[in-house]
């Protein structure tokens, strides 16, 4: 080749990038131009400058979609790019340029970014949506929108070939051990209303959402205190009543959770219509979910906070309309005292829930406990210190709070003292402050064994120093 033609050649070129750069710089570009300067010239224009037509592509509602296309095809992208500028023509209501970069490349909607890019590239800065798609990035800035609906559409569309699984709205997981926000909670976080999402995936997507609505009520729980929306779906949708979170929570465990008063009310009113019997909502109240709480326990572990005055407003709806029948003590200390136990303010919780309910210490519920023997078969059951050095302390503040409670029988005649010797409680975990208690129960036989405190202890086969210490304080019962 001459050295004239290299050099008309390069001229070529120059004014190419010359020609393409004047028209990217106007206020109104002519998209027509563009596409037939792509057409025809596309390898004299330099990278840099169709990445700035892909820019001011995104950028212009007006966009020529076949010159966006071109654009795309004839610029080496990665997908994380591609992505940037999808969320470019999003946050300019850019529908066109939307649809023609997904059309482009689907994959744009399923690639997820392990970690937040802090380098400017425009994804994402908030630091909480790793490992996210783009439906949930573009829900998290914008809420629910027309090109928000547009990815939902797509997002769901391409993935029931099973190449790109994804569950639209509820897409959730973890990244690192870490969970992350599903598309449908960014989006009612950005502002976004969830009646009109949820009128929208029941008309666009009737029975994608019906699988889906066991995935409400969390959310109702946590952002919703009018009931109007949750009472409508569980009248189209019942099983959303008996629906269970992937941890094993049932509605009422988020209600509770959430301290959300009003959807607790709602919740257990529908189920006492259609169980009838409380027996059964006290069990819907006490039933453990995969991290080992009730609903009823999360309720609890909020008493003693300093902002724990809905905590207690729930409690109290729960007593007062009787769905808890058996005394709320009784179950602390017989369902909860795990949970409690980690908690820093554990004794805290104890002493403003007899305190605030006024519970009566000596009282013996209707299948015959007294508090002191729960409390001494939880303490010979239990392998966690942590919770055996609680119910220590419990018995301490029960015993001082009414030294009566050691003198009090439960159901099946035995006194504190006998339930102690036949579970192996030793002198120096709970039996010594038993006896300091209640003396003369030394002098008592156990009514169901027949045996006095020692001889009980003895026929446990362990705790030998401990028979030894309880005859000496009566050696006349031999």
């Amino acid at each position: 080749m001459s050295s004239s033609s290299r050099t008309n050649r390069s001229k070529s070129k120059a004014e190419i990038s010359k020609t393409l750069s004047s028209l990217l710089n106007q206020k109104h570009i002519s998209w027509h131009k563009v596409k037939i300067i792509l057409k025809h010239n596309s390898n004299g224009i330099l990278d840099s400058l169709r990445r700035q037509a892909l820019t001011r592509a995104c950028l212009d509602p007006f966009v020529c979609q076949i010159c966006l296309k071109l654009l795309l095809q004839k610029t080496d992208l990665t997908v994380s790019q591609r992505i940037k500028y999808a969320i470019v023509a999003v946050r300019c209501h850019n529908l066109p340029a939307l649809e023609t970069i997904v059309y482009d490349d689907v994959s744009v909607l399923y690639h997820t970014i392990p970690y937040v890019d802090r380098d400017g590239d425009g994804i994402d800065s908030s630091g909480r949506d790793g490992g996210s798609t783009l439906l949930h990035r573009v829900c998290d800035a914008h809420g629910w929108n027309e090109e928000v609906i547009f990815v939902l559409k797509e997002t769901l569309e391409n993935s029931q070939d099973g190449e790109y699984p994804h569950e639209g709205m509820f897409e959730g997981g973890k990244v690192g051990g870490k969970n992350f926000e599903t598309p449908l909670v960014l989006a009612i976080q950005a502002g976004a209303d969830l009646g009109e999402i949820v009128d929208h995936l029941r008309r666009e997507y009737p029975f994608y959402f019906e699988q889906k609505s066991g995935r409400l009520p969390v959310i109702i729980a946590e952002y919703c205190y009018d009931m109007t929306l949750f009472c409508e779906l569980m009248d189209l949708y019942p099983c959303i009543l008996n629906s269970l979170h992937p941890n094993g929570s049932s509605p009422l465990h988020f209600a509770c959770y959430y301290q959300n008063e009003d959807m607790i009310q709602t919740l257990l009113d529908k189920y006492q219509k259609l169980e009838g019997r409380k027996v059964l909502l006290q069990k819907r109240l006490l039933t453990l979910n995969e991290e080992d709480m009730s609903p009823l326990g999360y309720l609890v572990l909020n008493v003693g906070d300093r902002d724990d005055g809905n905590a207690w407003r729930c409690i109290n709806f729960v007593i007062e309309a009787e769905y808890v029948y058996f005394p709320l003590f009784h179950l602390v200390c017989y369902h909860m005292l795990d949970a409690i136990a980690k908690k820093p303010n554990c004794m805290k919780i104890i002493r403003q829930i007899v305190t605030r309910l006024q519970v009566d210490l000596c009282h013996v519920d209707e299948v015959g406990r007294t508090v002191l023997s729960i409390l001494i078969v939880k303490m010979a059951s239990c392998e966690d210190i942590k919770t055996r050095l609680f119910a220590m302390q419990i018995l301490d503040y029960i015993l001082e709070g009414s030294m009566n409670t050691a003198s009090i029988k439960d159901g099946s005649g035995r006194l504190p003292l006998h339930v102690a010797c036949e579970h192996g409680i030793s002198w120096n975990k709970g039996l010594e402050k038993l006896v300091k208690a209640n003396v003369t129960a030394l002098d008592t036989y156990d009514p169901v064994t027949c045996l006095a405190p020692f001889a009980l202890l003895a026929a446990t086969g362990e705790q030998l120093d401990s028979v030894y210490r309880l005859l000496r304080q009566h050696p006349n019962v031999i």
